[in-house]
């Protein structure tokens, strides 16, 4: 009989997200450098400090997911494949700890690095 522990549920959940990214095949995957969007900012925690090796993942509903992971200044970077309003989750030992409302990214450029501030 299946567990229904939190813990083993997130591990489920992070375990699925990872084959769903994996496997996805975007209908966008012949774009070029110049459609894609970088993508920077930094996560920290409720008191400002920064947040080590939190899972960013970015969702964009038509073109599938992409991952970045903080490092141990909570900075990340990442490309997504073209502009749009994605939503952004930031996991953190296998709890989702932040998801956003749309953040729209638009091509071309550098964009504003964000703060993702968990609570």
């Amino acid at each position: 009989m299946l567990s229904r522990s939190p813990k083993l549920l997130t591990c489920l959940f992070v375990s699925c997200l990872g084959m769903a990214v994996a496997c996805s095949t975007s209908p966008h995957a012949a774009q070029t450098a110049a459609d894609s969007v970088r993508v920077s900012g930094v996560v920290v925690d409720s008191a400002g400090r920064p947040v080590t090796g939190a899972l960013v993942v970015y969702r964009l509903f038509d073109t599938g997911t992409r991952l970045g992971v903080s490092d141990s200044t909570g900075t990340f970077v990442g490309s997504l494949p073209s502009a749009g309003k994605y939503q952004l989750l930031v996991i953190q030992a296998g709890v989702i700890r932040l998801a956003t409302d749309s953040i729209e990214f638009s091509a071309g450029g550098a964009s504003t690095p964000i703060r993702l501030q968990l609570h």
